[in-house]
């Protein structure tokens, strides 16, 4: 794994990627901050951060403008790691110049989302190659034709600690369910002052797409020959359990067996505690098609 500080050479590549499944929906049935996209040559997921202050444009949450402008940057951009993460960055910032200046100059006022962007090029040396970029809490699995598998799936240390206190309050009282929520609803109202906080200035910080500059620590950056790779899944932190098989029917099942083990997100089984009961949830799978 490497994170690039420069731009490659991104050509048509001879080869396609060919979307096999592909499902999304909403922890509610009202919104979904989760957005999905693809091309011939790429798949882009992004996870919108739930906004913890309410604001809203045109009737969009602060998740869904960012998950949507990372998108859309991505679509349109070619390269991979710093030159993807920098357009998605500048998309964001560029909502916040037209319509909500408080967050150009105040963190809390600021919104985000997770990036995983999985896409085929072409380098000088004339071999395609699928190239994984990564910021954020989202994830993406490489199965190879040896069948060997590589996950790309990491929990911020603040949503470890942060769902640990949820779990303690609720084991202790176990009536009062959505108390472990309001328990730590403060620390996550304050948790933008972590975003892209180098982990040399504060263990905590952590890298997100939000308009503002993501430190090189935090873009993760995975390259495969793309004559090796069987398949690519991207999915969002609705799935906590990574089941072994590929497939939307593999993820479902694993989630409804965390689901009957650990319903409320405590702990139980072996899982480990969670922030929320519940999370949007998206997942696609794509093969390489020569």
């Amino acid at each position: 794994m490497e994170t690039p500080a420069k731009a490659e050479i991104n050509t048509e590549p001879p080869i396609t990627l060919r979307v096999v499944e592909q499902y999304t929906t909403g922890k509610s049935p009202e919104r979904n901050e989760d957005a999905l996209a693809m091309a011939s040559d790429r798949l882009v997921l992004s996870d919108g951060a739930t906004d913890k202050n309410g604001f809203k444009h045109e009737g969009k949450t602060g998740g869904e403008l960012a998950a949507e402008a990372a998108i859309t940057a991505c679509l349109e951009t070619d390269g991979y790691g710093r030159v993807l993460v920098d357009a998605a960055t500048t998309a964001i910032h560029a909502q916040y110049e037209a319509f909500n200046e408080a967050a150009l100059e105040n963190s809390r006022s600021r919104y985000g989302a997770t990036l995983v962007d999985a896409r085929l090029i072409v380098e000088e040396t004339g071999n395609p190659q699928l190239v994984v970029t990564m910021v954020g809490d989202s994830g993406a699995r490489v199965t190879l034709h040896d069948g060997s598998q590589q996950l790309f799936y990491e929990t911020k240390s603040i949503d470890r600690e942060n769902g640990a206190l949820r779990a303690a309050y609720i084991h202790e009282h176990p009536d009062d369910i959505e108390g472990g929520r309001a328990v730590i609803m403060p620390r996550l109202q304050d948790q933008h002052t972590l975003q892209n906080v180098p982990t040399v200035e504060n263990a905590y910080g952590y890298g997100v797409i939000d308009g503002t500059y993501v430190p090189d620590e935090f873009i993760r950056v995975a390259k495969f020959s793309a004559s090796d790779v069987q398949s690519i899944e991207l999915f969002s932190d609705g799935y906590q359990a990574v089941p072994t098989e590929t497939g939307v029917a593999a993820f479902e099942a694993a989630l409804a067996h965390q689901n009957a083990i650990d319903p409320h997100r405590i702990g139980l089984g072996g899982y480990d505690p969670q922030t929320k009961t519940a999370d949007d949830r998206t997942y696609v799978l794509a093969t390489i098609d020569v």
